[in-house]
């Protein structure tokens, strides 16, 4: 895998507020796993899994992405996840109108 630098919270909370059509603060996991599968460096089935599953709120089987980015901040598996920081922000800017 590669090192990428990570994206500030600002930075992945505006990128999860673009996912969210919605605006009720949530994303779609599955919607997620297609973005993070399909775009880029495509992420194994497991590291999918091993994000996923600190992502998801078990009651509502959405990802609550205000309760998520700081646990992205945290340096548990931090190369997995700086990858999923940058794609995430690269995802982001895509779907962004300049």
């Amino acid at each position: 895998m590669h090192r990428l630098q990570g994206a500030e919270p600002e930075l992945l909370l505006a990128a999860f507020k673009t996912l969210d059509v919605d605006g009720k603060g949530t994303v779609d996991p599955e919607k997620l796993r297609n973005l993070l599968t399909s775009e880029g460096e495509a992420f194994s089935p497991e590291e999918m899994e091993d994000m996923l599953t600190a992502a998801v709120d078990s009651s509502t089987d959405l990802i609550h992405y205000e309760d998520y980015v700081p646990k992205l901040m945290v340096r548990i598996k931090r190369e997995i996840f700086l990858i999923f920081q940058c794609k995430i922000y690269l995802i982001c800017q895509q779907y962004t109108p300049y």
